[in-house]
């Protein structure tokens, strides 16, 4: 529930929705608005510098056109139609796809074989009616952004361009930290339904037969799907699972046998004869709106640094530092990197939580010893506290990472680590030992050496595995486990809790103390695992369960 884009995406204002406006017709807010056009430019360079030749179509058209398309006919349930065919002599529809459009842009001239293949793109806005019961969210809705393509090819050039567009989807979902939690699916057409696929068995035979071959050329781990295809022709479907566990198409490519033909698209062979294309209906990133969906759960709402709607929150400690905030947000600005200051005249504690409850990466807080060195002291999201930094080497950072686009997330939606109980005598030795002899560790915040605990003779299997979890999410600084105090007073507890002699006390979990965000997550995880755990046993004591976000 804590990740359900639905939810999330609403309290970090990027989208909501209005009953005036309508239900399936999501707005986007100045953040939701940000992460949506960082995602399209980038996804429009990227298709351009791999060959792609930019589209502008309308958004609707007579109905003529889908009628010789065959959506009249296939699709038609699905479209919001302007008009009726009875009574008006034109007939009006939105467009549920841009193929036909871009098709007859291809159709505007004549093509030799020497200018295939030819790459169209749009961003298309598209709209289809989807029933009410069926929308949620970000994930179905009725007017949509799709980073849409189609590729006009011969048929010695299919395999060829098929690999590309995998090898651009490969690209844009390993950028997204995303390309270990999909998978894919063959999607054929069902026999027994023509009404549904154009009625030609053989057709349908050899072009599923050739994608199958494509397919296991790319070693792609597939499962095949009767009935899932699009009514012109197969496809590949790249599924992804949402937080409540439904399986969602987020990127479709398909090989169309039938809509060049139907639509007259021809090319003059090397042998002076009109031959019909082969098309490839692809997209990139997919529908704009439930990438981000997926995204917002994915990450849990906190965006790596080039996606991020806001990427640093400059907090002067007074009035007095304003204007040093101000020159600070201008140099940020001026090197491209989204800024934010908070001027307001609240403590630095209630400034950074809030700060960081928006999920921002970086907070640069200001006070009379930054100004004077041309300083910032810097709290991220992946280091925690850094201390001072010269303000020109962290913005030489920050805009390095984002041109990177660095995938700086340390715990994901798929990352649970393994839970123990602080009940070794050595590691208690160790945090004792060094409290006395660390002068630079506050009381409420502490370094563990990751080795001393691996090489402790008392840990458990369990809780050695989970002290490598915890390694593998600080690759930066790998010597050094940032633990809160607080953490091993909840574990503490939860020995007792797990005994069944005193009931959990959730009041520890209400203090005032500053956390990185590793650390609440790192709560996060151990209130879920006693949630789960102990919540039956522990039923009667249901207000421990109460503000303990």
């Amino acid at each position: 529930k804590k990740r359900d884009h639905n939810k999330l995406g609403r309290e970090l204002g990027i989208f909501t929705t209005d009953e005036k406006v309508g239900q399936g017709l999501p707005l986007f807010m100045p953040k939701g608005a940000k992460i949506f056009q960082t995602l399209q430019r980038w996804i429009e360079d990227e298709e351009e510098r791999r060959g792609y030749v930019l589209t502008k179509t309308p958004f609707m058209s007579k109905n003529d056109l889908f009628k010789a398309s065959g959506h009249w006919d296939h699709y038609k349930d699905g479209m919001f139609v302007l008009g009726d065919e009875i009574q008006d002599t034109e007939v009006m529809a939105l467009r549920p796809m841009t193929c036909p459009f871009q098709f007859t842009v291809y159709n505007a001239e004549q093509h030799s074989y020497r200018d295939l293949p030819i790459r169209y793109a749009e961003t298309s806005t598209l709209f289809r009616k989807e029933a009410s019961g069926e929308m949620h969210g970000l994930i179905r809705v009725r007017q949509f952004t799709l980073s849409e393509g189609h590729i006009i090819c011969t048929p010695e050039q299919l395999e060829s361009e098929f690999k590309e567009v995998i090898d651009l989807i490969n690209y844009v979902m390993s950028t997204l930290g995303i390309d270990g939690d999909i998978s894919y699916r063959f999607s054929k057409w069902d026999p027994s339904n023509t009404e549904k696929y154009i009625n030609n068995p053989e057709a349908w035979e050899a072009t599923q037969n050739q994608m199958r071959t494509i397919l296991d050329h790319l070693n792609i781990d597939y499962v095949e799907a009767e009935g899932e295809a699009a009514f012109y022709g197969p496809k590949l479907d790249i599924q992804f699972k949402n937080v409540h566990g439904k399986e969602d198409t987020i990127i479709t490519v398909q090989i169309d046998f039938a809509l060049g033909e139907r639509l007259g698209m021809s090319y003059i062979d090397k042998d002076g004869n009109k031959k019909t294309p082969f098309v490839i209906h692809r997209s990139s990133i997919g529908c704009y709106e439930r990438t981000i969906a997926m995204l917002i759960e994915k990450y849990a709402g906190a965006f790596p640094t080039w996606l991020a709607p806001v990427q640093v929150k400059v907090l002067p400690l007074s009035d007095k530092y304003n204007d040093y905030t101000a020159k600070v947000v201008s140099e940020l600005r001026n090197n491209g990197i989204r800024v934010e200051a908070d001027y307001r005249t609240e403590k630095i504690g209630y400034k950074i939580r809030e700060a960081r409850l928006e999920r921002v990466p970086y907070i640069f807080v200001v006070g009379e010893k930054e100004e004077a060195n041309n300083e910032v002291a810097v709290r991220s999201r992946k280091n925690g506290e850094e201390g001072p930094i010269a303000l020109n080497t962290i913005v030489a950072r920050i805009s390095e990472e984002i041109a990177k686009k660095e995938f700086n997330q340390r715990i994901c939606a798929d990352k649970k680590p393994y839970f123990f109980i602080y009940n070794y005598p050595t590691l208690m030795k160790e945090y004792k030992d060094y409290i006395k002899t660390s002068d630079a560790v506050s009381r409420s915040r502490f370094n563990i050496p990751l080795e001393t605990l691996l090489a402790a003779e008392e840990l458990t299997e369990e809780q050695a595995e989970f002290l490598k979890f915890y390694k593998e999410f600080y690759p930066v600084n790998a010597e050094t486990c940032v633990v809160n105090e607080l953490c091993w007073e909840i574990e503490k507890q939860l020995a007792d809790v797990k005994e069944s002699k005193v009931p959990f006390d959730s009041s520890i979990l209400k203090s005032d103390a500053s956390y990185t965000e590793n650390e609440k997550m790192f709560i996060g995880y151990i209130y879920d695992k006693y949630n789960k755990t102990y919540a039956n046993r522990m039923s009667r004591h249901s207000s421990v369960y109460e503000d303990t976000s």
